[in-house]
């Protein structure tokens, strides 16, 4: 297993999306989100710890604009 980042899935059974705000607050991850112009398509925003970019469109995000299903968590402790 790489020990430079850990994937997470997503499951609102344990927690909320403000759960999971909270919980990546002030750490690096890519987030696998529902596209919001294909349907049934999957895209990667960017948290940067703060905000959640999305690097094709080159717009920021709130978390209650997105949908995330999977989470790559950076390893911070390098």
């Amino acid at each position: 297993m790489d020990e430079n980042y850990k994937v997470l899935y997503l499951s609102l059974d344990w927690g909320s999306v403000g759960f999971t705000k909270n919980m990546l607050w002030g750490r690096r991850a890519c987030i696998q989100v529902k596209s919001k112009n294909c349907q049934d398509e999957f895209h990667i925003v960017y948290w940067d710890g703060q905000e959640l970019f999305d690097p094709s469109n080159k717009l920021t995000y709130t978390w209650e604009e997105v949908e995330p299903i999977y989470i790559w968590l950076f390893n911070e402790r390098q």
